[in-house]
């Protein structure tokens, strides 16, 4: 099976596998001698790549070891070229590193802040919170002095944020049902 290489910077990757991208680069040619390199960094972590040249192209290859060792979260990206004399930065972004679950040992919790807001604040709502539910805070408040029509604004917003999610990542929500009436 040949697996395509696709020739923009990854958005997400997954740790644990193998990651690889083309980049082309006019102003950095591999006809002459750039050294182009990938830097991913996060506040505990650092990843450095250096690219190899694939015909006119930069490949950045993260070993699956290197991506098992990266933690699951948002981690800023600069590419940058550099020869003898100078270093330019030629791309910066963000990527997603979403956890290895084979490599999981216990439980992961894949819910996004906006879904553990919105079941906070259901349960607040409805009475059965825990004290996990009443630890969450929102805009630096704690839902636990949050008064009624607080808990439902926040609650609106975040259950809007939720199905803006679920939507991105492809979920679809059934919101019609259908009823057919047939006579005696």
């Amino acid at each position: 099976m040949t697996v395509s290489i696709p020739s923009t910077t990854p958005k997400k990757i997954r740790a644990g596998d193998l990651v690889k991208w083309k980049r082309n680069f006019s102003d950095f040619p591999t006809s002459e001698d750039w050294t182009v390199k990938a830097y991913l960094v996060n506040s505990s972590e650092q990843l450095a790549i250096t690219a190899t040249e694939s015909g006119s192209d930069y490949l950045f290859t993260i070993t699956a070891a290197q991506s098992a060792a990266l933690s699951a979260g948002m981690m800023r990206y600069i590419i940058r070229a550099e020869d003898d004399t100078d270093i330019y930065t030629a791309e910066k972004g963000l990527i997603e590193v979403e956890a290895d679950v084979a490599a999981a040992t216990g439980g992961l919790d894949f819910r996004t802040f906006a879904r553990k807001a919105l079941e906070a604040l259901e349960a607040v709502i409805e009475n059965r919170a825990s004290q996990a539910h009443l630890s969450l805070s929102i805009a630096g408040r704690s839902i636990s002095l949050m008064s009624s029509t607080e808990l439902m604004e926040w609650r609106n917003y975040f259950k809007k944020e939720v199905v803006r999610e679920e939507r991105a990542e492809g979920f679809r929500r059934k919101t019609h049902i259908q009823i057919k009436f047939t006579g005696s």
